[in-house]
């Protein structure tokens, strides 16, 4: 096959390609950073806000108790709605805490899909140019060299997939802590409109 003549037209063609996998790794690669550094900070204060209010709102109804002790009531609903806060707090910190693993998790996914399009870009490269050992001046082996392809792609798709499983569990556990946190949050200032409502 190596020593088979070639279509130049093909060889640029895949030359090109193999130039725009690499600058679509590149970009990916740069991307990544970028985003991962956009979202994670938006989201994470969005939810850390969330987790201070609450927060705030407990001290500040067991300091208006020890102002104003027996003053309230129903006392459950008081109870209630102070646990309820805390349980929003511990989910808005929970779930900042799994977040960026979702966003390791999905953009490693996107970088090993960028780079398994430049190997596969090479192997056909390769496959269609008569290709010289740096070594020894030898032309290379050219099912050894697809060989050794096919091992990097294998290698490459088992990450792929991998990260997609860490991704899909990650971001279901996210989207279940954030919807939860919400609707404690929302909850919890309910019962404590309730309260004020029926004692002022």
């Amino acid at each position: 096959h190596i020593n088979q003549p070639f279509d130049s037209t093909e060889k640029v063609r895949l030359e090109t390609r193999l130039d725009g996998a690499k600058s679509h790794a590149d970009r990916v690669e740069e991307q990544r950073w970028k985003t991962s550094i956009s979202i994670a900070k938006e989201t994470t204060q969005y939810f850390e806000k969330i987790a201070l209010g609450s927060g705030a709102t407990i001290a500040a109804v067991v300091s208006f108790i020890g102002v104003h002790p027996g003053k309230l009531a129903p006392p459950y609903l008081l109870r209630t709605a102070l646990a309820t806060l805390v349980v929003t707090m511990i989910a808005a910190m929970y779930r900042n805490w799994r977040y960026p693993s979702y966003l390791i998790a999905s953009y490693q996914k996107q970088l090993h899909s960028a780079q398994l399009n430049v190997e596969r870009c090479k192997r056909d490269l390769s496959l269609l140019v008569p290709a010289i050992s740096m070594q020894d001046g030898k032309p290379i082996n050219a099912i050894e060299f697809s060989r050794y392809y096919d091992e990097i792609e294998k290698h490459l798709t088992l990450c792929i997939d991998n990260f997609q499983r860490i991704e899909n569990r990650v971001f279901a556990e996210v989207r279940w802590t954030s919807t939860f946190a919400l609707l404690l949050a929302v909850a919890g200032a309910g019962q404590l409109i309730a309260l004020a409502w029926m004692n002022f």
